[in-house]
């Protein structure tokens, strides 16, 4: 048996005078590297599900600006055939056309103020008529915006030329954050 002296200050000794070694075998070792790679892994595992956080909720903010500019486009061009229907139907099939542009730049700003409506005011309308040419922007805060382009035929009805939707970035990254381009 093996008697050891406590709290003097000096290396525990065994009967045969030597001071007795702390031994890591080679399970404490492996128990150790095992602890700090999970440690790494924890940390890793929680930067990873903050940074699909924040891209999650990115592009949930984008999807939603995108269905805004949409559903106000649609609204805007819903509004505009009603218009070149009635024309269609009032008038003479040569001068249908004619007659619904004039009937949809008379209205354009109640289109625009529709569609804006329709998107719960979180977007920005504007049209115009140019000739033949039906154009309207629908743009949101954030940078999203929906560019189409009508064009009236003369028997009043009309084909979409343009519907395209462009993305601007113009938000700063926060303090100590990657910017992240969509």
């Amino acid at each position: 048996m093996a008697k050891f002296q406590l709290n003097s200050g000096t290396l525990p000794q065994v009967s045969g005078g030597r001071p007795q070694r702390v031994r890591i075998g080679s399970i404490s070792v492996f128990a150790l590297v095992v602890i700090i790679s999970l440690a790494v892994l924890a940390v890793l595992s929680l930067s990873t599900a903050n940074a699909s956080l924040v891209m999650s909720q990115r592009q949930a903010q984008a999807m939603t600006e995108l269905y805004l500019d949409e559903r106000a486009a649609q609204e805007f061009v819903a509004g505009t055939d009603a218009l070149l229907a009635e024309a269609r139907s009032a008038g003479s099939a040569d001068d249908a056309g004619q007659e619904g542009i004039r009937a949809v730049q008379g209205a354009i700003d109640k289109l625009c103020a529709d569609a804006r409506a329709a998107a719960g005011g979180k977007v920005r309308a504007s049209a115009s008529v140019d000739g033949q040419q039906i154009t309207a922007e629908f743009a949101c805060d954030n940078g999203r915006l929906l560019n189409i382009v009508l064009v009236v035929r003369d028997n009043g009805t009309y084909r979409v030329d343009k519907w395209k939707m462009t993305a601007v970035q113009n938000e700063e990254p926060p303090e100590g954050q990657l910017l992240i381009v969509d």
